[in-house]
């Protein structure tokens, strides 16, 4: 007669977990991971102003799936853009986020050890193509 108490689990490689439960259907709302292989939080502690306002522009547009944005500088005023392409240009030099496509509305994508998004295996190679 079979045992139908027990349960039998194959081995597991190193980083590799089973779980058994029960979870309620309810989603949790979306939040962000911050990486510590970066340091993110002393990171964005240290933002310059430019670098703080086009964070927190590319970033209200983030997929947290992909870690990729969609975002228009169309509706900023010149300063606002000036403001924006400075501080662009300093989180791509500290390698935070890097344009995939310029244009009306560009794309951008935020490193994934520096802001961890939900599918972070296939956005870290993504990344790893475009830098």
């Amino acid at each position: 007669m079979k045992d139908n108490n027990s349960i039998h689990l194959p081995n597991l490689n190193k980083g590799e977990e089973y779980v058994v439960g029960k979870r309620r259907t309810e989603k949790k709302p979306k939040f962000t991971m911050i990486g510590n292989k970066m340091k993110s939080i002393e990171i964005i502690a240290d933002f310059s102003k430019p670098e703080a306002f086009t964070f927190k522009l590319i970033h209200n547009k983030r997929d947290y799936d992909s870690n990729v944005s969609f975002f228009s500088t169309n509706e900023l005023t010149a300063t606002e853009k000036n403001v924006f392409s400075k501080g662009y240009k300093a989180l791509s030099a500290k390698g935070l986020i890097i344009r995939i496509k310029k244009g009306i509305e560009s794309i951008y994508m935020f490193n994934p050890d520096f802001i961890i998004p939900n599918e972070y295996d296939s956005s870290l190679r993504k990344w790893l193509t475009l830098i």
